[in-house]
């Protein structure tokens, strides 16, 4: 182990398509994507790194989310068309579970304990994925200008694309 202090390399994957843009990881998985490539990386062996499996039939990717071996994939279909594809990831079989519609793309996906925040061109979405197979839009936040947020205790930290902190409660949902 390297020290936290001093961190070395001590692995390398060269992705021939291109630049990877966004990366979550799962186990012995990494899940990156570049533009519309979806890649997942079996990094069981660190230091040799190699892809795993490659999705082709996905496009448009604008997220990727990781949690509890379920991997959430915001893309838009050929007929323009937004969805969350949902995803177990537990072995190298990795089988789409259901798909949740969207009306917008989405930007930005935070979660807490059983809870998706899909931040969407006009508002927050709050979707109930305690079962997975059974996805439940539960809330919203109405608000389409915001730029970034985080999750901390029972509080959703938000910032407005005016640079203004807006916090809201998410303990009655939990």
């Amino acid at each position: 182990m390297s020290d936290p202090e001093e961190p070395s390399e001590f692995g390398y994957f060269d992705d021939k398509v291109g630049s990877i843009t966004s990366i979550v990881s799962d186990g012995d998985m990494a899940f990156t994507f570049y533009q519309n490539y979806l890649r997942i990386v079996d990094t069981s062996d660190p230091q040799n790194p190699c892809i795993s499996k490659f999705e082709t039939n996905l496009r448009n990717i604008s997220m990727i989310y990781s949690c509890d071996h379920v991997l959430y994939i915001a893309c838009r279909d050929s007929a323009s068309q937004d969805y969350i594809k949902v995803f177990d990831i537990l072995d190298d079989d990795i089988r789409e579970r259901v798909s949740i519609g969207l009306y917008d793309q989405a930007r930005k996906i935070l979660n807490t304990d059983h809870y998706l925040f899909v931040f969407k061109g006009d508002s927050i979405i709050v979707i109930d994925v305690q079962d997975p197979d059974i996805p439940l839009n539960v809330g919203s936040v109405p608000r389409g200008d915001i730029r970034s947020g985080t999750i901390a205790g029972d509080n959703l930290y938000l910032i407005s694309n005016s640079g203004d902190l807006l916090i809201c409660t998410i303990l009655a949902m939990c």
